[in-house]
């Protein structure tokens, strides 16, 4: 009993805890730009497929894929501490041609591009989880200062007879609660970023 309320409590003292909320922060741009990426590179690259210039196009989404594969490993090391090994480029010796269709044929080119596409509406319904649970946190929290301890639902009131005290202590064991929630999207990343984006065995 003793070791389940320090370890409940000791979340907030582990750095991987703010690991995962910075990554859980930057998904939600991040998902959205990758979204607008995918979505516009793969339209022009289509759509231009016939000329010349939506060859060079598809080639530069492509590799762009590539590169942002390799950015979101990075920021698996850094930020959520999962050392993700990058897939190592072809050899720049071969033939143009050849190098070009080894990346195309490489299946972590398209599990990468996959890591990207559902970066936007996981990394989206994180983002909101976060808000939410950090708001209400706050909320209650400072309930003994900005509510006199009344708490509002629609037409009803919940007055707290300490003055606010007890529904800010609930609140301090909610804001702990969303540290360990955050720290369960972090390992939810984690395990993504090791079935898409890394080197297979």
């Amino acid at each position: 009993m003793t070791d389940s309320i320090r370890h409940f409590f000791n979340v907030a003292a582990k750095p991987g805890t703010y690991g995962n909320i910075a990554y859980v922060w930057l998904g939600f741009p991040l998902g959205i730009a990758y979204f607008v990426f995918l979505v516009t590179g793969s339209a022009l690259s289509i759509g231009l497929s016939l000329l010349w210039i939506g060859l060079f196009i598809m080639l530069a989404f492509i590799l762009s894929i590539r590169g942002l594969g390799d950015f979101e490993r990075l920021l698996a090391k850094w930020l959520l501490r999962e050392p993700i090994a990058p897939r190592p480029w072809p050899e720049r010796s071969q033939k143009f041609r050849s190098w070009l269709w080894s990346i195309v044929k490489d299946p972590s080119t398209w599990k990468g591009g996959l890591f990207l596409l559902f970066k936007f509406p996981i990394g989206l319904a994180c983002w909101v989880a976060s808000i939410v649970t950090f708001a209400v946190s706050a909320a209650l929290i400072a309930a003994p200062f900005v509510q006199e301890g009344k708490i509002y639902f629609d037409d009803r009131v919940l007055q707290d007879p300490t003055g606010g005290f007890f529904i800010s202590a609930f609140g301090v064991l909610l804001l702990f609660a969303t540290l360990h929630l955050h720290n369960a999207m972090g390992a939810l990343w984690r395990f993504m970023g090791r079935q898409l984006l890394a080197t297979p065995a």
